[in-house]
């Protein structure tokens, strides 16, 4: 039986944000349907495996009309003779992948003696690796693969996903997908890298700026978009600039947004470092094209919950999450995989932080890696207004992650996983576990309740710290450095006959008119602070917790 969508009149709008997490993103596809079948799917965000679903996700909504969604379906279908044959290395490093493919298939860890007996392959293969931007597979197809790698199979069935493939023989458009046609039909999608050269996360679509080189272009790319590429920015001094913005081809974001250390090239962009002097013995230091080495969407945000976020929200934004099982948390299997999932419903669920044991060296390092790269993720989860909209499926060690060798039945069990998780968005659970536990679906009223309530104590304390920043003067005994009032009287007086008076400033206003509304506007602020001392709430009354708090911090990401 087909995949069955609501009619225009019974699909709402929702927005989906999904977990990175390698094979582990084999439970996406189901959940996506699922949701579909209820929900059009607006803004669509994700990191690594989770920038892989989200793409297809897009692609699907944008088909929507031409079955895209029963295509995507059929996606899991192509992972039932395994995952490993879309990875696929360089010719140098194929011994030692077919080994620690092995290992992975027998489920032991790398430990002395693997290292003893391929210590060779090995060294070799330290010693190569900048040469291959520091990853065993580029991603594309192999010359001696007997299918397509990871790249050119997801290329394909994206186009396939989004009914853009021309002809009865399936031929790839000549564009490929953009995330500007995404737009023409309404789907918005963000994904995110991490440029390792800059340590700063890179929220794709990228802007304006960044080149490849033509050399690169054949090993990163699939051969229709490599043309595309090179069609529409002639190539100039061996570099060709990289389609930015709504002009960005899908699978180039996801490329950048999947490149898993090591198993996967870095995806090496080109751009003038500006921080560089220009004079001197540095003159035309800025004019050099730089390698940015673009990494994992994980390391900076694997979970980028933040995204399409609404201070009262109009719609859902769903997050999936990919947690660790643990017996005394998720416990015994249950058939249909009902105790796998969790979504808090109730007003104090999903605060509470799993504590992990540590037992080796190697836990201990995974753990540090851990806790840089996922803090902020974890703690925005379990915040009052995200925490009733996200859903967490508990995965095991053989299931997902760099398991490439997974069996039949674990995949079907993590593609069921997805389904079940979908369900349990739209239907809640009843019934189901040991013991049986009844659970509500969710609910928009339930989360813009607890949004409002959350945004309430968050202003609360940030026209406090605005009133009190604005009135008072500052310590330091400057008599430059009174409240602000006096400090803005002062420019508007000066402004009209002093036109230096903003050089050392910067940011000059192109009007006195400009500065007056400026204080009027702060002026509001303070007065909204004063509204609301006479409109107090009783202290008793149990609001949500963890407190919210209002922080700047670069729109950028």
């Amino acid at each position: 039986m087909g995949v069955r969508c609501g009619s225009e009149a019974q699909v709402q709008e929702c927005d989906l944000v999904m977990r990175g997490g390698t094979t582990s993103g084999i439970v996406y596809p189901k959940a996506i349907v699922g949701l579909s079948k209820r929900y059009r799917f607006r803004s669509i965000g994700g990191a690594s495996a989770g920038a892989i679903a989200a793409a297809f996700a897009a692609a699907a909504e944008y088909g929507r009309a031409s079955d895209g969604f029963a295509k995507l379906d059929r996606v899991p279908d192509d992972f039932a003779t395994g995952l490993a044959k879309y990875f696929q290395p360089y010719p140098a490093y194929r011994k030692l992948f077919a080994a620690i493919l092995k290992r992975i298939e027998k489920q032991k860890p790398a430990g002395i003696w693997f290292f003893l007996r391929h210590a060779l392959k090995i060294r070799r293969a330290l010693r190569m690796l900048p040469d291959t931007h520091f990853g065993i597979c580029p991603g594309t197809t192999a010359s001696t693969a007997s299918g397509p790698g990871l790249l050119d199979w997801m290329n394909r069935k994206l186009e396939h996903v989004a009914g853009r493939l021309a002809g009865p023989d399936g031929r790839l458009p000549t564009v490929p997908l953009t995330f500007g046609e995404l737009k023409t039909r309404g789907i918005t999608l963000r994904l995110v890298s991490t440029n390792l050269s800059q340590r700063k996360p890179e929220n794709l679509p990228v802007g304006k700026g960044f080149k490849l080189r033509t050399q690169d272009l054949d090993w990163l790319l699939p051969a229709n978009v490599r043309d595309w590429v090179l069609g529409a920015s002639p190539p100039t001094a061996g570099y060709v600039a990289v389609p930015h913005g709504d002009d960005m081809p899908v699978i180039l974001a996801v490329r950048m947004s999947l490149a898993f250390p090591v198993l996967f090239s870095t995806v090496p962009l080109y751009s003038p470092d500006f921080s560089l002097k220009n004079t001197g013995d540095c003159a035309g230091a800025r004019d050099v094209l730089r390698i940015n080495h673009f990494s994992d969407g994980g390391l900076s945000s694997n979970f980028p919950i933040h995204y399409f976020d609404a201070a009262v929200p109009t719609r859902p934004t769903f997050g999936i999450n990919l947690s660790d099982y643990h017996e005394c948390r998720q416990g015994p299997d249950d058939p249909l995989g009902w105790n796998r999932i969790y979504m808090p419903s109730k007003a104090g669920d999903g605060v509470t932080y799993g504590t992990n044991p540590i037992a080796g060296l190697f836990e201990f390092l995974g753990a540090l890696l851990l806790t840089a790269k996922d803090w902020q993720d974890s703690v925005q989860m379990r915040m009052p207004g995200y925490r009733e909209r996200i859903v967490h499926v508990a995965l095991k060690p053989d299931e997902g992650g760099l398991n490439l060798t997974m069996p039949k039945e674990t995949i079907d069990r993590l593609i069921a996983l997805g389904e079940r998780s979908a369900e349990r968005i739209l239907e809640g659970q009843h019934g189901a576990g040991s013991p049986p536990f009844d659970r509500p679906p969710f609910a928009l009223r339930v989360h813009r309740w607890r949004r409002l309530l959350a945004v309430t104590e968050a202003l609360d304390e940030l026209l406090e710290r605005v009133k009190k920043g604005y009135l008072e003067p500052a310590p330091s005994g400057d008599p430059g450095l009174g409240p602000v009032p006096e400090f803005l009287d002062d420019l508007i007086a000066r402004l009209p006959n002093e036109p230096e008076l903003f050089k050392e400033l910067g940011y000059k206003p192109p009007s006195t008119a400009d500065l007056v509304n400026l204080k009027k506007r702060w002026e509001a602020l303070v007065a909204l602070r004063d509204e609301w001392d006479k409109l107090p709430l009783d202290p008793s009354w149990n609001l949500p917790s963890p407190n919210a708090t209002v922080k700047f911090r670069s729109a950028q990401f």
